[in-house]
């Protein structure tokens, strides 16, 4: 049958019958679970799938207050002037609401503590911190096209990469790529304050070169940054 809920044809499968003479139904598409009254054939989600459903609206919640958090920081960042056109992460959004609808279980790690472990573990093993890693990109970067482009911007073009890449095809690790670089954001800020740069992120702001950047980076090496 047609599921009431995603209009996925042929979507709902039918599971038992209670004693209530209750009908249960499965959606094979968006993965709710509900039943209806024989009285009048209304539908009504089970306990179980308004738990999993408030739990996602959580997470889904977490998620935008982080991107309200970096759209602040987007504004407030130095960027090239074609970066002033983007559209403040509309696409993002889109990209997250389709990947939350097809979410299938609450006990799932959320993107974010995904995101979290690969910036804090693997990756920070193989490249480093994100502040050396993000400072070595904007030196290189800066060079190449001969304008100042701030590790900041670097991970706003990152993002912007798995963005296009999600445009192409959907695949799960773009969203979460797109969280890790977003936490990289906040992380550099910590690491600068941590090592004596109490503006943290808008020191960038300040520097207009490449070599303003690599003066930072050999200054952060003689503190001990690794």
């Amino acid at each position: 049958m047609e599921c009431p809920f995603c209009g996925a044809l042929n979507g709902a499968q039918f599971l038992r019958v209670d004693n209530n003479k209750r009908r249960y139904y499965d959606c094979l598409a968006c993965k709710r679970e509900f039943y209806t009254d024989d009285d009048n054939w209304s539908y009504h989600l089970t306990e179980k799938t308004k738990k999993r459903e408030a739990e996602i609206d959580e997470e889904r919640a977490r998620v935008e207050a982080k991107y309200d958090e970096v759209e602040e920081m987007f504004r407030m960042s130095s960027r090239p002037s074609w970066s002033r056109q983007l559209p403040d992460f509309e696409i993002l959004e889109k990209i997250l609401d389709k990947k939350y609808a097809a979410m299938q279980s609450p006990n799932e790690k959320s993107w974010l503590d995904i995101a979290a472990e690969i910036t804090s573990g693997d990756r920070r093993r193989d490249y480093g911190a994100p502040l050396v890693n993000f400072l070595r990109i904007a030196i290189l970067w800066s060079a190449y096209m001969e304008e100042y482009i701030s590790p900041i911007n670097v991970a706003y073009m990152m993002v912007l990469m798995k963005v296009a890449r999600e445009m192409n095809t959907s695949k799960e690790d773009n969203p979460i790529d797109i969280l890790g670089y977003v936490a990289c954001i906040q992380t550099m800020d910590q690491d600068l304050k941590q090592h004596g740069y109490e503006q943290g992120n808008t020191i960038f702001s300040e520097y207009t070169s490449a070599a303003q950047l690599q003066t930072l980076l050999n200054d952060l090496f003689k503190k001990g940054m690794k």
